[in-house]
């Protein structure tokens, strides 16, 4: 009569194991944080949100280019782009189905093109630094809404040509 005793003690321990780990996912949800953060920012408070670890590229900008590196890559693969190659820069979206991602297409002077986008370290640093090497490009707080809306559109905008002269604004 014991083994029956058992595995009714094992079944309910196990049933409320189960339960007190439902419980604890419901309170660490990221939704629950989500409304954590919202009540602090209502109330006026300064929250600090996690930041992005998890990028598969970095871009890192000098004076005389940038570069791409391969972060998942077992061997270290980097591409160097200097500012001078640059013959067009041409910005679009991809439709992933159920969100965009908006992009970077540099056709360069080796009639090659190396495709950057908003999901690689460093692509803020990028877009905020191209005028500043590419004269004539806009700044990127005008052309990222253009490219963003209507979603699902890929919005193919062009915000550099090297035979172009730059149109001071």
């Amino acid at each position: 009569m014991q083994d029956p005793f058992l595995a009714l003690v094992v079944g309910i321990l196990g049933i409320a194991l189960f339960v007190l780990f439902l419980l604890k996912r419901s309170l660490d949800a990221p939704s629950k944080k989500i409304e954590k953060w919202l009540k602090a920012i209502e109330a006026g408070e300064t929250i600090e949100l996690p930041t992005r670890t998890d990028f598969s590229h970095e871009i890192k900008i000098d004076a005389s280019g940038f570069t791409v590196t391969d972060l998942k890559a077992k061997i270290p693969q980097v591409y160097y782009c200097e500012w001078k190659s640059i013959r067009k820069l041409t910005a679009f979206k991809r439709d992933l189905l159920t969100t965009d991602c908006v992009c970077l297409a540099f056709e360069l002077n080796t009639d090659t093109f190396l495709e950057l986008n908003e999901e690689m370290r460093g692509w803020i640093e990028l877009c905020e630094a191209l005028p500043s090497f590419l004269p004539g490009t806009p700044p990127w707080e005008k052309w990222f809404m253009e490219i963003t809306t209507p979603a699902f559109e890929p919005c193919v905008t062009e915000l550099y040509d090297s035979n172009l002269k730059p149109i001071d604004s």
